[in-house]
């Protein structure tokens, strides 16, 4: 059997996002996906540090504002790979994002109308993707650099459907049952 026929491993996310998101998990609450930051999110820093190497043959001024420029990308980049979090669980989404003001977001799954899965040009190239939560009353929640969006998407979709699906036990989806057919 050659390499082909593997499918490639799915990311690891890091200990600290699972840990963190065990934190917040409410009693009876399961996990079913904790989204994997990819380090795509370094690249806008990479070709800082490219052109400040390139503006080093013509001037060591501007070679340093680059320098600059491209540490800040850097660290801005390390703070949000560190901070940001996606997790997806039986009951909610839970979002945390923000550097210097952290967001919290849980968003139920009977609030969720949609999933959407954005893929820039970088992201193709570097292997991640946007995760796009349209929700009732909040018009798009967008979280950038997921390394595993795809499979993220399908686990949170595939969880929402199960969740719609009519119970096989009641006819035409009533999840309960009434002597009276008009009665709620």
């Amino acid at each position: 059997m050659t390499s082909d026929s593997f499918p490639p491993p799915e990311p690891i996310p890091s200990e600290e996002a699972v840990h963190m998101t065990h934190a917040m998990l409410l009693p009876g609450e399961k996990v079913i996906h904790v989204a994997t930051i990819s380090r795509g999110i370094y690249w806008k820093g990479a070709v800082m540090l490219c052109f400040a190497l390139i503006a080093l043959q013509f001037s060591y001024v501007l070679a340093s504002y680059f320098c600059v420029i491209a540490s800040g990308l850097l660290i801005m980049a390390r703070m949000t790979k560190k901070f940001l979090l996606l997790a997806a669980t039986d009951q909610r989404v839970i979002i945390r994002s923000g550097v210097f003001n952290q967001d919290r977001l849980d968003l139920r799954h009977s609030k969720i109308e949609s999933i959407e899965l954005l893929r820039t040009l970088p992201g193709m190239i570097f292997g991640y993707g946007t995760v796009i939560l349209s929700g009732t009353g909040r018009a798009r929640i967008l979280i950038p650099f997921i390394e595993d969006a795809g499979s993220f998407r399908d686990n949170l979709a595939q969880k929402l459907l199960e969740r719609e699906m009519p119970l096989p036990s009641t006819p035409y989806g009533q999840r309960w049952s009434s002597p009276n057919p008009y009665a709620l």
